[in-house]
């Protein structure tokens, strides 16, 4: 599965609200589970480039 700049921007502004909504508390099981999936997707969009540099598109 590829992952689009868009879907990490909805997940980051997704977690962002949560932290809103908990008043902070970045400790919540809610915002760390919400973390690890924005990470997943972090460091799937960069392998993705990173393949895709590896091969020569520039995209």
């Amino acid at each position: 599965m590829s992952c689009s700049l868009e879907e990490i921007e909805r997940m980051r502004q997704q977690l962002n609200t949560l932290v809103s909504e908990l008043k902070g508390n970045f400790l919540h099981p809610a915002v760390i589970e919400i973390s690890r999936q924005l990470d997943s997707l972090i460091n799937e969009y960069l392998q993705t480039k990173t393949v895709a540099h590896a091969v020569g598109d520039n995209s």
